[in-house]
C-alpha cells in the first residue's frame, strides 16, 4: 500500500489504485499518523491535532469512530497482506500507523537523497526524482497541526538541502544552464541559504555570466542584511570567483542554512544530562509551535536557563539560523537591554539605529533565549515588541521570576522536581549528581537499600525539589554520608524558617546556597567572591588573573564541583560561569575580603586588549581577531567600572580598541570613546588617542565637521599617537584636503619611524601615497610606493593596504595590472574580518570595471558594495561611493540620476575640496549641465540635495538594479 503525504493524501493499494477515504478529519487523522510512522501518538496528541486546544466533550469517542472507518476504508488496500487492523494499531492509550509493507514517499524521498550514487549523471536522477516526489506542501491535509511543525520543518530543510546538492551535481556534469534554473528557483524559495548563492554564484559564472553572478552576490548580501547577517567566508569565495578569470568548475559541499553572525553569543552547553524535565520539554516545545513568546516562570533555581538552552539547542536545527543567547543578568537597569540584544545577535549598527535592528532581528529564523528578564520587564517587553514587528519566524525564549506582558506572551512555570512515586526524578538528579561530584560513590538506585532510598527521598523532599538546591546539597556528600547529610540538612533549614516573609521555596534555596558557601574553605569563598565579577563564562587564564590565585585551576574545579560553578564545554576549550542566582546571593553578602575584583578585572581585560591590539599589527593578527570576540561579553563592565574609577586605564582600553573597531566596523568601543571625550580630563595620557577614536565614530556617521575638531585637538595635544595623526589625514583626505592630509601623514611617518613603530610606519606610507595619489601627483605617487611584502611577513590587513595601493596606483595608466592586486586586497581582508579595508577596495574594483568599459559588471559590484556601506553604517564611505557612481551614471547616460546624486554628494558650498575625485565631478557637472539645460540641471541638483545620503543610496540601487536588467 502506498501513502503519499508530500503534498495532498494520497492512498493507493497494492494494484496502484486509488483508496478514498471519507470526511476531511479522517484524512488528516491519516496525515497526522502517517508524518509519524511507527510512533505510538497518545490520544491526547491526536485530539489536540484534530481539534486543537479546545476539543469538543466527544473527541475521545469521535477519534475512535474515525480510527474505525479509517482501517475499514483501508481492509483491502494490501491484496494478501495483513489484516486491516494492523494498518493502525491500538497500543496502550495511543495508536500507531504499522509500516511493514507501506510505501511511504516521505521514507522514499529521504533514502534517495541520501543515496551515494557512482556517477554525476545517476546522482541527478536520483536527486531529480526525489524532488519530483513533491507534490505540494507537505501533510497538506493537517496544515495547522502545530504537532507536524517540527517533522514538516525537517522535510522542508532536507528538500532543499537535495536541491542545493542537485546543482551541485549539474555543474560537476557540465551542465551549467541547468544548475542556474535550479539555483535560481532555490533561493526564490530560500533565500537565506548561503549555499544556494554560492551554488547560484558558481554557475552563473560557469556561463560567463559575470556580472550576473554579482548582481546574485547583491541580492544575497541584502537578503542577508535584511536578517541581521553577513555574507559567509564560502559566500565571499564565490564573489571572488565571480570577479575573477573564468576556470574550471570545483565541486564544494553543500553548506548547511546561513547561521546568524560570528559574533552572536550561542546557547551555552553545560556538563551533566539534563534529568527530570521530559515533560516540561515537550509543553515547552508545543507552546513555541504556536506562539513567537514563550515565557519559563518559577523561583530561582528551578532550572529555568538550563531547561531553556536546552530547548533552544535541541530547536536550531528546525530554524535556518540556528539559535543564540542574550543574558541580561549582569545589567543594572533598563536603559542598556536593547543594545545588549543587538549586541548579543552580532549586529553592526550605532546607538541611534538600535530600534530598527531589533526589527531587523525579528525577521530572523532563529531561536534567541532572553535570560533573566525579571528586573528589567518593561525595557524587555519594548524591545520584544520592536522584534515581533520584524515579521519573521522568530522565536524567543525568555527566562523570568515574572510574566513580560507582551501580546501573544504564552508563560510555561516549571515546578520543582518530583520527590514522590516509585521513581523521582528529584532522586535520579541527586544521586547523578553525586557520582559526578565523587566518582567513587557509585551510588545506584536498583542497589540502593530501602533505608538508603528513603535517605534520599528525604533529603529531596526537604529541598522542595528544587534542581539547585538538590545539586549542591548531593556535592556535598563527597565529604559524608547520607544520614549525616539528612541531619545536617535539618539544621540548615531550620536556621531559614524565620524568615516568613520570603517564599518558601526562596527559603530553602538561600538556606542551601548559604550553608554550602558557609562550608567552604577561605581560599574557596574568597575565589567564590573574585569570580561573580564575570559576566559570562570565562577560562582558566581569566579567572587565574582575576582572582590573583595561584592555586586556581584548583579552587574552581572544587566550585564546580559543589555546584557553584558550571562548566560550560565547547571551543575554545573549558570555560566557567556562574549561574546568577548564586551571583546574586554572593554578591550581597559581605565580602571575605577586604580586596574588590573588579579593579583586577577591569585590569585583565585592559591587559588582554593591549596584546590583543598589538596582535593585530603583526602577523598574529587571525589569532587576535578570534581572542578580541571572545572578550566583548567583559569589555562593557571592564570599560565602565574604568571610566568611573580610572581614567588612564578607561583611555588606554578605549585606544587599544580603535585599531579593531575601525577594521571590523564595530560602533561600540567608538561610542565608549565618544562618551569618555566628553567625561575624562585631558590630562590623562592617552587622552588623544580617546579623541582619535571618537572622530573615528564621527567619521563613520559622516560628521566631518565634528570629527575634525576632535582629531585636531587630539593632533595638538602632547602625547599624540601615530593612530591619531593616521586619523586626523583620514579626515582631510575624506574633505579633498589633500595637501594638508599629506603634511600630517609625513608627521605620522615621521613619529612611526622615531618610535621604531614598525606598523605606523607601514600606515603612514599608505597615507602618504594615497594623499599624493588623491591630489594627482600620480608620478610621485608611483614613486614612493613601496613594494608588497611577502605573505606571512607582515599583519595580513597590513599586506591588504599595500596590495590595495599598489592596486590604486595602477588604476591610473595600466588597469590590468591593478584588478590582482585589488582582488588579493579583499580576500586578504575578508580573511581577518577587515570589513574597512574590504569595502575600499571592492569600490576600486567597481571602479575599475567603470573605467575598463565593463558597465554590466560595475554596476553589478556597485551595488554590491552599496549594501556593504548600509549594513555597516559607514557614511563616509558611502558618500564616496556614490560620488564615484556619478562619473558612471553620466557616462551611461543616465543624467538625470546623475544630477540627483551629485546635489547629495557634491562637498558644502566653502568646504574645501579638491584632487582627482573633485575634478572628476567637476567634468561630470559641466557635461550633465551641457546634456540636461542649466535649469533643469539645477533643479535636479537641488532635489539631490534635499535627499538624505540614505535616500540617494536608495535612488542608486534602483537605477544601477533597471541598468543591469535585460532590456
Amino acid at each position: 500500500m502506498q501513502i503519499a503525504i508530500l503534498g495532498p493524501l494520497e492512498v493507493r493499494d497494492d494494484s496502484g489504485r486509488p483508496v478514498a477515504l471519507g470526511s476531511p478529519m479522517q484524512r488528516r487523522l491519516l496525515t497526522v499518523l502517517a508524518a509519524r510512522p511507527g510512533q505510538v501518538l497518545p490520544t491526547d496528541t491526536l485530539v489536540d491535532a484534530l481539534w486543537g486546544p479546545e476539543p469538543p466533550a466527544s473527541a475521545v469517542r469521535s477519534l475512535r469512530t474515525y480510527i474505525s472507518r479509517l482501517r475499514t476504508a483501508l481492509a483491502g488496500a494490501r491484496s494478501g497482506g495483513p489484516s486491516a487492523a494492523s494498518v493502525i494499531e491500538t497500543v496502550g492509550n495511543g495508536y500507531r500507523l504499522n509500516t511493514d509493507g507501506l510505501d511511504l514517499d516521505a521514507a522514499g524521498f529521504e533514502q534517495l537523497v541520501a543515496s551515494e550514487a557512482t556517477s554525476s549523471q545517476q546522482r541527478i536522477r536520483d536527486l531529480t526524482d526525489a524532488l519530483g516526489m513533491w507534490r505540494g506542501e507537505p501533510f497538506t491535509d493537517a496544515a495547522d497541526a502545530d504537532q507536524l511543525l517540527g517533522e514538516r520543518r525537517r522535510l522542508e530543510e532536507l528538500r532543499a538541502a537535495g536541491h542545493e546538492a542537485l546543482v551541485i551535481a549539474l555543474l560537476e556534469a557540465a551542465r551549467p544552464d541547468e544548475a542556474v534554473a535550479q539555483a535560481e528557483a532555490l533561493v526564490a524559495d530560500e533565500p537565506l541559504r548561503e549555499g544556494a548563492w554560492v551554488g547560484l554564484l558558481d554557475a552563473l559564472s560557469a556561463t560567463g555570466r559575470h556580472a550576473d553572478a554579482l548582481r546574485a552576490y547583491q541580492r544575497a548580501a541584502g537578503h542577508l542584511a535584511d536578517a541581521g547577517l553577513e555574507p559567509s567566508a564560502g559566500l565571499r569565495a564565490a564573489e571572488s570567483r565571480a570577479l575573477g578569470t573564468p576556470g574550471p568548475w570545483e565541486p564544494v559541499e553543500p553548506s548547511r542554512p546561513a547561521t546568524l553572525v560570528e559574533s552572536i553569543q550561542r546557547c551555552p552547553v553545560t556538563a551533566g544530562e539534563l534529568i527530570g524535565r521530559e515533560p516540561d520539554i515537550a509543553a515547552a516545545e508545543e507552546l513555541l509551535a504556536r506562539s513567537q513568546v514563550v515565557t519559563l516562570l518559577g523561583p530561582g533555581g528551578v532550572g529555568k536557563t538550563r531547561l531553556a538552552t536546552e530547548l533552544a539547542r535541541g530547536r536550531a536545527e528546525q530554524h535556518t539560523n540556528g539559535c543564540g543567547f542574550v543574558g541580561l543578568a549582569s545589567l543594572d537597569d533598563g536603559t542598556e537591554v536593547a543594545a545588549t540584544i543587538v549586541d548579543s545577535l552580532g549586529f553592526a549598527v550605532d546607538n541611534e539605529n538600535v530600534a530598527d535592528a531589533l526589527e531587523s532581528a525579528g525577521a530572523l529564523d532563529a531561536i534567541i533565549v532572553i535570560d533573566n528578564c525579571e528586573h528589567v520587564l518593561d525595557d524587555v517587553a519594548e524591545a520584544i515588541e520592536r522584534m515581533l514587528a520584524g515579521g519573521g519566524n522568530l522565536r524567543i525564549l525568555a527566562t523570568s521570576r515574572e510574566r513580560i506582558g507582551v501580546v501573544g506572551e504564552h508563560a510555561l512555570t516549571l515546578r520543582p522536581l518530583g520527590a514522590g512515586g516509585s521513581t523521582p526524578s528529584a532522586r535520579e538528579l541527586f544521586i547523578a549528581r553525586a557520582n559526578e561530584a565523587d566518582g567513587t560513590l557509585a551510588l545506584d538506585a536498583d542497589s540502593m537499600n530501602a533505608d538508603e532510598l528513603a535517605l534520599v527521598d528525604g533529603i529531596v523532599a526537604k529541598l522542595d525539589g528544587l534542581p539547585l538546591a538538590i545539586e549542591m546539597a548531593a556535592a556535598r556528600l563527597a565529604g559524608t554520608d547520607l544520614a549525616d547529610l539528612a541531619e545536617r540538612l535539618d539544621d540548615v533549614l531550620s536556621l531559614s524558617s524565620s524568615r516568613r516573609r520570603v517564599e518558601a521555596r526562596h527559603r530553602t534555596l538561600g538556606a542551601v546556597i548559604e550553608w554550602s558557601t558557609a562550608t567552604l574553605s577561605a581560599g574557596e569563598r574568597n575565589a567564590l567572591w573574585q569570580m561573580a565579577v564575570f559576566s559570562g563564562a570565562v577560562g582558566s587564564d581569566d579567572v587565574e588573573a582575576v582572582t590573583d590565585h595561584l592555586t586556581a585551576t584548583e579552587l574552581v574545579p572544587s566550585l564546580a564541583a559543589k555546584s557553584l560553578l558550571v562548566l560550560e564545554r565547547g571551543a575554545p576549550g573549558a570555560r566557567w560561569k556562574m549561574l546568577e542566582t548564586i551571583r546574586s546571593h554572593v554578591r550581597s553578602a559581605p565580602p571575605p575580603a577586604a580586596d574588590d575584583p573588579t579593579p583586577r578585572h577591569a585590569g585583565h581585560y585592559a591587559r588582554r586588549i593591549s596584546v590583543i591590539d598589538s596582535g593585530l599589527r603583526t602577523t598574529r593578527e587571525p589569532d587576535a581577531v578570534v581572542s578580541l570576540a571572545g572578550c566583548y561579553p567583559e569589555l562593557p563592565s571592564a570599560v565602565r567600572w574604568a571610566m568611573a574609577n580610572d581614567p588612564e586605564l578607561a583611555a588606554g582600553m578605549i585606544a587599544d580598541l580603535h585599531l579593531a573597531a575601525r577594521n571590523q566596523i564595530r560602533d561600540q568601543p567608538l561610542s565608549w570613546a565618544v562618551e569618555a571625550a566628553g567625561r575624562l580630563d585631558a590630562s590623562v595620557a592617552r587622552f588623544p588617542d580617546v579623541l582619535a577614536a571618537a572622530a573615528e565614530r564621527h567619521v563613520h556617521q559622516g560628521d566631518l565637521v565634528a570629527a575634525e575638531q576632535l582629531a585636531l585637538r587630539a593632533a595638538s595635544m602632547d602625547g599624540v599617537s601615530p593612530m591619531a595623526l593616521e586619523l586626523l589625514a583620514d579626515v582631510f583626505g575624506y574633505q579633498g584636503r589633500h595637501d594638508e592630509a599629506l603634511e600630517v601623514a609625513r608627521r605620522q611617518l615621521e613619529m612611526a619611524e622615531a618610535s621604531g613603530d614598525d606598523h605606523g610606519v607601514r600606515m603612514a606610507t599608505v597615507n602618504t601615497v594615497l594623499s599624493r595619489l588623491y591630489s594627482g601627483d600620480v608620478s610621485g605617487a608611483r614613486a614612493e610606493l613601496p613594494p608588497v611584502p611577502a605573505p606571512g611577513s607582515v599583519a595580513p590587513s597590513v599586506r591588504g593596504w599595500f596590495e590595495y595601493l599598489a592596486g590604486e596606483v595602477s588604476l591610473v595608466d595600466d588597469p590590468a595590472a591593478a584588478e590582482p592586486h585589488l582582488r588579493a586586497a579583499i580576500a586578504t581582508a575578508d580573511q581577518v574580518a577587515n570589513r574597512f579595508l574590504g569595502g575600499v577596495a571592492r569600490v576600486s574594483v567597481a571602479s575599475l570595471l567603470a573605467h575598463s568599459g565593463d558597465e554590466e559588471m560595475a554596476t553589478a559590484t556597485f551595488a554590491s558594495i552599496i549594501d556593504h556601506w548600509r549594513r555597516h553604517g559607514v557614511r563616509t564611505q558611502m558618500s564616496t561611493t556614490l560620488r564615484h557612481l556619478v562619473v558612471l551614471f553620466t557616462r551611461l547616460g543616465e543624467a538625470q540620476t546623475a544630477a540627483e546624486v551629485l546635489g547629495t554628494v557634491r562637498p558644502d558650498p566653502g568646504r574645501p575640496s579638491g584632487g582627482e575625485e573633485a575634478r572628476r565631478l567637476d567634468e561630470a557637472a559641466t557635461d550633465l549641465a551641457g546634456h540636461l539645460g542649466e535649469a533643469r540641471f539645477d533643479e535636479l541638483v537641488a532635489l539631490g540635495a534635499g535627499r538624505s545620503l540614505d535616500e540617494t543610496a536608495g535612488l542608486c540601487l534602483g537605477a544601477l538594479a533597471a541598468l543591469g536588467s535585460p532590456a
